[in-house]
C-alpha cells in the first residue's frame, strides 16, 4: 500500500493494520488498491485498528478450517469487521489482568530470548498495561500481539522448513491448481499459522475477549 494514498492522520494505524496482516500470511506484502480503499474507508469512519485485526485473525481461522486456497485480504474481513462493529465495543475502562503475571520483567529477559521466552515475555508485557481508555489499551494490547508474533517466526528459522513441509501436506489438494508464486505464498500463510497455534493466548482474539469479558 503505498503511503501516499493513505491521509497522514491514518498513517501510522493503517500500517499496524499492514504490519498485522504481514504476521499472518508473510510474504511481500502489497495491498491491493480495493484493499487500500476499504482500510482507509474503515479507518476514516472510526473504526479501530484492534477491531480490524481481530476480525482478520478471526476469517483466518474459519479459512484455515475450511482449507481456504486463496490468500487472506482486507476484503474477505468485510462482513467479520462489520459484525463486530455493529456489536459495539467497551465504553469503560479496560484492563488485563485477568491471565497469570509473570515473574520475570519483559526487559529482565535477554534479547536472544527463544519462542517461549518471547511469549513469556508478551505476556508479561500484557499484564503490566494499566487499566484505562478501552481503545488505548486494545491498540497497545494487539502492538505487543504484533510484535510477539514477527519474532516468534524470525525466531523459529530453524523449522520453517518443517513448518512449511507440513503446511504443504494439509494444501497438497490444491497445489495442481495454483501456480508457483500462489503456491508458496499458501505454504508460508499455512506454515505461519501453524505456529501460531502453539500460542493460542497471544492471539489478538484472545487479547479482545480478555478486554471485552467474552
Amino acid at each position: 500500500m503505498e503511503s501516499n494514498a493513505v491521509p497522514e492522520h491514518l498513517r501510522e494505524s493503517a500500517q499496524a493494520v499492514v504490519d498485522h496482516l504481514g504476521t499472518l500470511r508473510g510474504g511481500g506484502l502489497f495491498l491491493s488498491g480495493v484493499d487500500g480503499v476499504l482500510l482507509v474507508d474503515w479507518l476514516d469512519n472510526g473504526i479501530p485498528v484492534a477491531l480490524i485485526v481481530v476480525a482478520l485473525e478471526t476469517v483466518a481461522d474459519r479459512r484455515r478450517k475450511r482449507r481456504v486456497k486463496s490468500r487472506l485480504s482486507l476484503r474477505s474481513c468485510k462482513g467479520e469487521v462489520k459484525r463486530l462493529w455493529k456489536r459495539g465495543v467497551s465504553d469503560g475502562r479496560a484492563a488485563l489482568r485477568t491471565g497469570p503475571t509473570f515473574a520475570s520483567s519483559p526487559a529482565a529477559l535477554p534479547a536472544g530470548v527463544g519462542l517461549e521466552g518471547l511469549a513469556a515475555r508478551a505476556s508479561a508485557e500484557l499484564d503490566a498495561l494499566p487499566a484505562g481508555d478501552p481503545a488505548t489499551v486494545a491498540d497497545l494490547a494487539m502492538a505487543i500481539v504484533r510484535r510477539f508474533h514477527e519474532q516468534a517466526w524470525l525466531s523459529a528459522s530453524d523449522e520453517h522448513l518443517a513448518l512449511k513441509a507440513a503446511a504443504a501436506v494439509e494444501l497438497a489438494d490444491f497445489q495442481r491448481s495454483m501456480d508457483p508464486l500462489h503456491w508458496d505464498e499458501a505454504v508460508e500463510e499455512a506454515a505461519r499459522d501453524l505456529l501460531r497455534q502453539r500460542y493460542p493466548g497471544l492471539s489478538a482474539v484472545a487479547v479482545w475477549d480478555r478486554l471485552h469479558g467474552s
